[in-house]
């Protein structure tokens, strides 16, 4: 078996890609004034209908893992620059309004000594509904998870962007699980 698939079945797609297949299917179109397609779907064939489905479902498979690959890794960017812009710097601003909308979130995000303090998957969850909630998601949160939101805070340039803004995150508190380490947003002046 061959990525899932018969080897007579993935034997059958390949060919179907060979130029002289696509040139007979071509040549076969343009004499019946029918698409390609139909010219294979009324050859009547197991084989030719087995070829046809199976490369539409090859092209078909890699049209939306390409394609949504893209929308997920824009939508992590999205929530990415949220939240640096909308969380970690109003909340080094000590924003009333960021203040609030901690306060009302029911999960490990809040505010001590002036600092912002939260686990990751409480992090992940609170800036998704806080995007939602200031109009600029909602975010399909389904085209990625919380370990992808994770994967993209380490290997992004969240912490150079913060030094920028004179701040750093540092650990409060490391917790057996890696999802009850603490975290806090502070001043790197303080």
């Amino acid at each position: 078996m061959t990525a899932g698939l018969p080897d007579d079945v993935w034997r059958a797609a390949n060919d179907s890609h060979s130029h002289s297949f696509w040139s007979r299917m071509s040549a076969s179109s343009v004499a019946s004034g029918r698409p390609a397609w139909q010219a294979i779907a009324t050859q009547g064939s197991a084989a030719a209908t087995t070829t046809l489905v199976l490369s539409l479902f090859i092209h078909v498979s890699w049209f939306f893992s390409t394609h949504c690959a893209g929308h997920a890794m824009k939508a992590l960017e999205q929530l990415r620059r949220h939240l640096v812009q909308e969380v970690f710097e109003r909340a080094l601003a000590c924003d009333p309004d960021l203040i609030a909308a901690v306060e009302g979130f029911d999960g490990a995000v809040n505010f001590n000594d002036g600092s912002l303090l939260f686990t990751l998957p409480d992090l992940y969850r609170f800036t998704l509904i806080h995007l939602e909630a200031s109009g600029h998601g909602p975010l399909d949160a389904g085209q990625f998870d919380y370990k992808a939101f994770r994967r993209m805070l380490y290997q992004s340039a969240v912490n150079t962007e913060l030094r920028h803004l004179g701040a750093m995150v540092v650990v409060e508190h490391v917790g057996d699980d890696h999802a009850l380490s603490l975290y806090r947003l502070r001043h790197s002046s303080g």
